[in-house]
């Protein structure tokens, strides 16, 4: 089966943990290579964002990554939409010059789902989509109109006119229900995966010494810099967490901008903004850590917590969203109310100050993380392809 993936901003090439780089490039990158595995042929358009990059790569063995110019290389994400139907072009006529015929679409976030709608009365083939995050649920999660209008007025649009939505969790479902008029019968339920061979446990003072840290108690934030992530959070919870707990937070992310912040609240020599990390050194951090803060004011699944479990990592994380399916509350972590940070601060020092708590936290949070494997997951949204072609 040959399909088309639309991944507009979201280039598998990017570094996670910058702006616009997270959890849906390592989804579209796993994926594609999953059901690449089984003989079909990917190719993933998305949009042309430096000079001197190939038109055409193949990144995978049946997988080819298809640059598309749509304005200028350095438009911000917020800008993207305006260049709807250059890309839309770009991509069709990518189609009619390589002679290919895609059985089916399935694109990525809402730039791309309004890029897949377009396609697929084009090419007339089933359309399916990924949301990842959307606007009305995120702006509700903090509070405030955060989202452009014309982003929940096409997602809106999306959602009633695709064929098919995968969802990563019941309550993303359920959303897409509630807020959305979604026919249930259109959604289809798939959580993410996560390479169960490359996030493993492994041996914490071993783990440090590759990375040049010391002994102490280490608390993991992985995050790109979103306000959705709620950083802030754990930065405050921070303050709550004295002597004789000792601990301190490693920040993986592009968040110099919390600086000031900590600063201000005095945790300089306890709080180490890292910055970006290449994906292959994630592993290395999460055992080296005794905890990971998923502090979200929501999330639709949680690659990072999955990450973190898979390495023997209790989890404690907001009860929002989908965290609340992959961390199950007094077994592989806890889950905490209403983003409080003194709570977040309590949990902390409930598992460090309860050794043998922290290790069984550790080993189920492993056992669970072994139900999502990407093998399976690519097998079911294989089986939702298969449902929509005829």
């Amino acid at each position: 089966m040959r399909i088309a993936f639309i991944s507009v901003h979201g280039c598998p090439d990017f570094q996670p943990g910058t702006k616009d780089a997270g959890g849906m490039n390592l989804y579209v990158s796993k994926l594609t290579s999953e059901l690449a595995k089984s003989g079909h042929q990917i190719d993933i358009f998305t949009r042309s964002h430096q000079y001197e990059e190939p038109a055409v790569s193949n990144i995978d063995n049946n997988v080819r990554l298809v640059h598309i110019e749509a304005g200028p290389f350095d438009a911000l994400k917020e800008e993207l939409y305006e260049y709807e139907y250059e890309f839309v072009a770009g991509v069709d006529n990518f189609q009619r010059e390589d002679e290919i015929t895609y059985k089916l679409i399935h694109s990525h976030y809402w730039l791309s789902g309004s890029v897949g709608k377009l396609l697929a009365s084009r090419w007339q083939v089933p359309h399916v989509t990924t949301f990842h995050t959307m606007a009305d649920i995120k702006d509700r999660a903090l509070g405030i109109q955060d989202e452009p209008l014309s982003r929940d007025t096409t997602e809106r649009i999306i959602a009633s006119s695709v064929d098919r939505i995968i969802a990563s969790t019941s309550d993303e479902r359920r959303l897409l229900i509630s807020l959305y008029r979604v026919d249930p019968v259109k959604i289809s339920v798939i959580p993410l995966g996560v390479d169960l061979d490359m996030f493993k446990p492994g041996d914490k003072k071993e783990a440090r010494l590759k990375l040049s840290l010391d002994d102490t108690c280490t608390a993991l934030f992985v995050g790109r810099p979103d306000a959705i992530k709620g950083l802030e959070i754990v930065l405050g919870a921070f303050t709550y967490i004295s002597p004789p707990t000792v601990l301190k937070l490693l920040v993986i992310g592009d968040n110099l901008g919390y600086q000031g912040l900590i600063d201000e609240l005095d945790l300089s020599d306890r709080v180490a903004l890292l910055g970006t990390r290449e994906h292959q050194l994630m592993p290395l951090y999460y055992q080296a850590s005794d905890v990971c803060l998923v502090p979200s004011y929501y999330e639709s699944f949680s690659m990072v917590a999955l990450e973190a479990m898979a390495c023997g990592v209790p989890v404690i994380a907001s009860k929002v969203g989908g965290l609340q399916t992959v961390v199950q509350d007094g077994r592989t972590g806890f889950l905490v109310p209403d983003q409080s940070s003194r709570e977040f601060a309590s949990k902390v020092g409930t598992l460090l100050n309860d050794q043998s708590l922290l290790t069984s936290f550790g080993y189920q949070a492993r056992v669970l993380a072994e139900g999502f494997g990407w093998k399976d997951m690519a097998l079911a949204v294989l089986k939702t392809y298969r449902e929509l072609i005829h």
